[in-house]
Protein backbone atom coordinates (compact mmCIF):
# COMPACT_ATOMS: atom_id res chain seq x y z
CA UNK A 1 0.00 0.00 0.00
CA UNK A 2 1.41 3.36 -1.02
CA UNK A 3 1.48 6.28 1.41
CA UNK A 4 0.27 9.70 0.28
CA UNK A 5 2.64 12.63 0.60
CA UNK A 6 0.03 14.94 2.20
CA UNK A 7 -0.17 17.40 -0.69
CA UNK A 8 -3.39 17.89 -2.61
CA UNK A 9 -3.29 18.68 -6.28
CA UNK A 10 -6.73 20.41 -6.27
CA UNK A 11 -9.28 21.98 -3.90
CA UNK A 12 -12.13 19.91 -2.68
CA UNK A 13 -15.73 20.90 -3.17
CA UNK A 14 -16.04 21.68 0.55
CA UNK A 15 -13.10 24.12 0.38
CA UNK A 16 -14.59 25.90 -2.63
CA UNK A 17 -17.95 26.24 -0.87
CA UNK A 18 -16.29 27.63 2.28
CA UNK A 19 -14.33 30.19 0.22
CA UNK A 20 -17.50 31.28 -1.59
CA UNK A 21 -19.35 31.59 1.71
CA UNK A 22 -16.57 33.77 3.14
CA UNK A 23 -16.55 36.03 0.07
CA UNK A 24 -20.34 36.35 0.20
CA UNK A 25 -20.17 37.26 3.87
CA UNK A 26 -17.57 39.97 3.21
CA UNK A 27 -19.68 41.37 0.39
CA UNK A 28 -22.77 41.50 2.63
CA UNK A 29 -20.82 43.27 5.36
CA UNK A 30 -19.16 45.85 3.08
CA UNK A 31 -22.19 46.63 0.92
CA UNK A 32 -23.92 48.88 3.54
CA UNK A 33 -20.61 50.62 4.21
CA UNK A 34 -20.07 51.36 0.52
CA UNK A 35 -23.68 52.55 0.13
CA UNK A 36 -23.23 54.91 3.08
CA UNK A 37 -20.06 56.33 1.54
CA UNK A 38 -21.87 56.92 -1.75
CA UNK A 39 -24.66 58.79 0.09
CA UNK A 40 -22.28 61.23 1.82
CA UNK A 41 -23.32 64.81 1.03
CA UNK A 42 -21.38 66.93 -1.39
CA UNK A 43 -19.97 69.70 0.78
CA UNK A 44 -18.88 72.02 -2.04
CA UNK A 45 -22.10 74.03 -1.83
CA UNK A 46 -21.82 74.41 1.94
CA UNK A 47 -18.19 75.48 1.59
CA UNK A 48 -19.20 78.06 -1.02
CA UNK A 49 -21.85 79.40 1.38
CA UNK A 50 -19.35 79.72 4.22
CA UNK A 51 -16.90 81.44 1.90
CA UNK A 52 -19.60 83.86 0.73
CA UNK A 53 -20.66 84.62 4.29
CA UNK A 54 -17.10 85.27 5.43
CA UNK A 55 -16.43 87.50 2.38
CA UNK A 56 -19.46 89.63 3.15
CA UNK A 57 -18.70 89.79 6.86
CA UNK A 58 -15.09 90.80 6.19
CA UNK A 59 -16.19 93.47 3.72
CA UNK A 60 -18.64 95.00 6.20
CA UNK A 61 -16.40 94.50 9.25
CA UNK A 62 -14.81 97.90 8.74
CA UNK A 63 -16.50 101.01 9.95
CA UNK A 64 -19.58 101.02 7.73
CA UNK A 65 -22.58 103.04 8.83
CA UNK A 66 -25.93 102.26 7.18
CA UNK A 67 -27.65 105.18 5.54
CA UNK A 68 -30.55 103.76 3.51
CA UNK A 69 -31.92 100.23 3.46
CA UNK A 70 -33.98 99.36 0.40
CA UNK A 71 -35.40 96.00 -0.57
CA UNK A 72 -32.65 95.26 -3.14
CA UNK A 73 -29.82 97.57 -2.13
CA UNK A 74 -28.09 98.82 0.96
CA UNK A 75 -26.50 102.27 0.97
CA UNK A 76 -23.86 102.80 3.61
CA UNK A 77 -21.11 105.24 4.50
CA UNK A 78 -17.47 104.41 5.06
CA UNK A 79 -14.69 106.77 6.14
CA UNK A 80 -12.62 108.05 3.24
CA UNK A 81 -9.09 106.51 3.35
CA UNK A 82 -7.67 109.90 2.37
CA UNK A 83 -10.10 112.06 4.33
CA UNK A 84 -10.72 115.66 3.57
CA UNK A 85 -11.52 117.46 6.77
CA UNK A 86 -14.69 119.50 6.35
CA UNK A 87 -15.27 121.73 9.36
CA UNK A 88 -12.98 119.42 11.36
CA UNK A 89 -15.08 116.33 10.52
CA UNK A 90 -13.73 113.41 8.45
CA UNK A 91 -15.38 112.90 5.07
CA UNK A 92 -17.30 109.75 4.19
CA UNK A 93 -17.99 107.96 0.93
CA UNK A 94 -21.40 106.54 0.11
CA UNK A 95 -21.34 102.95 -1.14
CA UNK A 96 -24.02 100.59 -2.36
CA UNK A 97 -24.18 96.83 -1.80
CA UNK A 98 -26.29 95.25 -4.56
CA UNK A 99 -26.45 92.48 -7.16
CA UNK A 100 -25.02 93.21 -10.61
CA UNK A 101 -25.86 91.15 -13.68
CA UNK A 102 -23.25 91.23 -16.44
CA UNK A 103 -22.54 89.23 -19.57
CA UNK A 104 -19.82 87.34 -17.70
CA UNK A 105 -22.10 86.41 -14.80
CA UNK A 106 -23.74 87.86 -11.73
CA UNK A 107 -22.30 88.91 -8.42
CA UNK A 108 -22.95 90.86 -5.26
CA UNK A 109 -20.80 93.95 -5.29
CA UNK A 110 -19.94 96.93 -3.25
CA UNK A 111 -20.02 99.89 -5.60
CA UNK A 112 -19.26 103.51 -5.05
CA UNK A 113 -20.93 106.68 -6.11
CA UNK A 114 -19.18 109.28 -8.26
CA UNK A 115 -16.87 110.14 -5.38
CA UNK A 116 -16.37 106.54 -4.25
CA UNK A 117 -14.39 103.57 -5.54
CA UNK A 118 -15.26 101.35 -8.48
CA UNK A 119 -16.96 98.00 -8.30
CA UNK A 120 -15.78 95.31 -5.93
CA UNK A 121 -17.20 91.82 -6.69
CA UNK A 122 -17.73 90.05 -3.39
CA UNK A 123 -19.83 86.95 -4.06
CA UNK A 124 -20.43 85.39 -7.49
CA UNK A 125 -23.55 83.67 -8.91
CA UNK A 126 -26.00 85.69 -6.82
CA UNK A 127 -29.48 85.88 -8.35
CA UNK A 128 -30.94 88.49 -6.02
CA UNK A 129 -30.53 90.03 -2.60
CA UNK A 130 -33.19 91.14 -0.12
CA UNK A 131 -32.45 93.48 2.79
CA UNK A 132 -34.72 93.93 5.80
CA UNK A 133 -34.17 96.36 8.67
CA UNK A 134 -34.35 94.49 11.96
CA UNK A 135 -33.76 97.59 14.07
CA UNK A 136 -31.62 100.70 13.57
CA UNK A 137 -28.10 99.66 12.62
CA UNK A 138 -28.98 95.99 12.09
CA UNK A 139 -29.96 94.68 8.67
CA UNK A 140 -30.93 91.13 7.76
CA UNK A 141 -29.86 89.99 4.30
CA UNK A 142 -30.97 87.08 2.12
CA UNK A 143 -28.84 86.12 -0.87
CA UNK A 144 -30.50 83.89 -3.47
CA UNK A 145 -28.10 81.98 -5.73
CA UNK A 146 -28.70 80.65 -9.24
CA UNK A 147 -28.13 77.06 -8.10
CA UNK A 148 -31.11 77.35 -5.72
CA UNK A 149 -29.35 77.93 -2.41
CA UNK A 150 -30.13 80.77 -0.05
CA UNK A 151 -27.79 82.44 2.41
CA UNK A 152 -29.12 84.57 5.25
CA UNK A 153 -27.34 86.61 7.84
CA UNK A 154 -27.21 89.88 9.74
CA UNK A 155 -25.05 92.95 9.15
CA UNK A 156 -24.29 95.45 11.91
CA UNK A 157 -23.15 98.99 11.29
CA UNK A 158 -20.47 100.69 13.34
CA UNK A 159 -23.01 102.52 15.51
CA UNK A 160 -24.23 99.24 17.02
CA UNK A 161 -20.86 97.60 17.65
Amino acid sequence: MAKSSGFHSAMTLAEVLVALALLSGLFLIWRPVLDAIRRLPDLTEEMAMLDAESSLAAYMAGSAEFKTVQINSLYYLVPDPAPLKINGQPSYRQLNLEVRLTSSGSYLQGSGTTSGPGTTPLIYNVKKVVYTTVRPGIVRYELYFFHGSRLTGVLNDKTTR
